[in-house]
């Protein structure tokens, strides 16, 4: 910390999936830190930076409610390149950080071109900037768990050899690998974080548990036909909430040991299967879809988990289950008419984060009904107000036309005549 007392983080790829989180909850659980978030994006507090299904359409992502109320006393976002040499030194040398979580990154599925560009070139060049610095601060590096390749042995440990299989995961080594080097050479402390298949409120469709709450999402809300089109069920992978991703880092950024890496992930080993059936369970729709398997090819890696030994010794455990996950994906995919176990008080419904449903929102709640109408331009007059209490397990269903949209709940309801005009 410095002699005010406040620990400074850097975190790159702040307005990410990951960073996001990542931001908010080191101003949850460290009152004495403040945040300077940098990515390529503009500085937006409405939405992730990717898009998502909705009635058909591509739009942004909306950021669920506990991200888009940062302490903005403690928290700034600064937009910077990492591949601009003179900028990004002169924001790192004005920050003067303590700590610094690297997240920027290229995606899975992105061109190899842009891979090598941002998780190769932008990691050395940031940590070049960072060995510049007087005073060093601990580098914590977002890699992911797809460096170990095929495992020579379950679960994965970190000893484990390196053999990425596809270009991602080379890119992810090679940036680990670069920042070891410049690290050593400018003695600052590093920590390699390797993250597992996450999970969580907001995450792009291009993932699995993303895709499957989308599918099962627009299955409920009446967009789409009970039918799934599927690939390979049978592998398995270590899925790990995004919220716990942002602990971990918390904790490493705490406890960890430099010089060493650590798997961060669950622990546990969940077939790909197993989180189809949980999603439709979770979306009352377990023996109404039909299903159909298509297999394009067989995974390259069949089973993977990791051992997260290590972590736990720094004080980590997983607080998300995956039917937790699950649940509050699939609420952030299906709209208003799902209701989630956030809070049994007041249902999470996913109208009152939309901008387009957030007037209305705020007009019914006001007249003393936990519910919202289902489309901004047009509310029907007698709709279906939800009980105060509703458990995590109350199941629906949703139909409408152009003429009308109606909740259907199976739950205890009542008619409200007029309510909304």
């Amino acid at each position: 910390p410095h002699e005010s007392g406040v620990t400074r983080y850097l975190v790159t790829g702040a307005q990410g999936f990951t960073g996001r989180y990542v931001c908010a909850e080191i101003l949850r659980t460290l009152p004495q830190a403040s945040v300077v978030g940098i990515g390529r994006s503009a500085e937006t507090y409405a939405a992730f930076t990717h898009g998502v299904t909705w009635r058909n359409e591509h739009v942004a992502a909306p950021l669920p409610a506990e991200l888009r109320s940062l302490d903005r006393d403690r928290y700034r976002y600064v937009r910077c390149d990492l591949n601009d040499r003179s900028e990004l030194d002169r924001l790192v040398g004005q920050t003067a950080p303590d700590v610094v979580i690297h997240l920027a990154a290229a995606l899975r599925d992105d061109p190899n071109e842009v891979l090598v560009r941002s998780n190769v070139e932008g990691t050395a060049a940031f940590a070049r900037a960072i060995g510049k610095l007087e005073r060093k601060p601990l580098l914590i590096l977002g890699s992911s768990g797809s460096v170990y390749g095929l495992p020579l042995s379950l679960p994965i440990a970190e000893e484990q050899r390196c053999a990425p299989d596809e270009p991602y995961a080379m890119s992810k080594l090679a940036a680990e690998l670069v920042a070891r080097v410049l690290t050593v050479k400018a003695d600052v402390p590093l920590i390699v974080a390797r993250i597992f298949n996450i999970v969580g409120p907001g995450q792009e469709e291009r993932h699995v548990c993303g895709r499957f709450a989308a599918q099962a999402a627009a299955i409920v809300r009446g967009d789409a036909l009970p039918r799934l089109t599927i690939g390979d069920l049978r592998p398995t992978r270590d899925f790990i909430d995004v919220r716990d991703v942002a602990q971990a880092l918390v904790i490493l950024s705490q406890h960890g040991t430099p010089g060493e890496a650590y798997n961060v992930a669950s622990g546990t080993e969940v077939a790909i299967g197993d989180v189809l059936a949980l999603t439709l369970r979770a979306a009352g729709l377990e023996g109404k879809v039909s299903i159909a398997e298509q297999y394009s090819r067989a995974a390259d890696v069949a089973r993977a988990f990791a051992d997260i030994g290590k972590l736990r010794a720094c004080g980590f455990e997983p607080a998300f289950s995956l039917e937790r996950m699950i649940a509050d994906d699939l609420s952030d995919d299906v709209g208003d008419e799902f209701i989630g176990d956030a809070d049994p008080v007041q249902p999470r419904m996913r109208a009152q984060r939309h901008p387009q449903f957030r007037d209305v929102a705020r007009e019914n709640r006001a007249g003393g009904f936990p519910f919202v109408c289902n489309k901004p331009a047009q509310r029907p007059r007698d709709i279906v107000a939800l009980p105060r209490r509703c458990g995590p397990s109350l199941e629906f269903t949703a139909a409408h036309n152009e003429r009308h949209f109606q909740n259907l709940v199976r739950a205890e309801a009542r008619v409200v005549p007029g309510v909304c005009r």
